[in-house]
């Protein structure tokens, strides 16, 4: 059996872009929490 976990991750208003959508490059960031 593998071991899996959760993370919440909060988005913040500095990752957003104009439409409040997350940019594509924060991704990145998050993938190393």
């Amino acid at each position: 059996m593998s071991a899996s976990f959760s993370s919440l991750v909060r988005v913040r208003y500095a990752e957003t872009d104009r439409m409040g959508v997350v940019y594509y490059a924060n991704y990145f960031v998050w993938f190393e929490i």
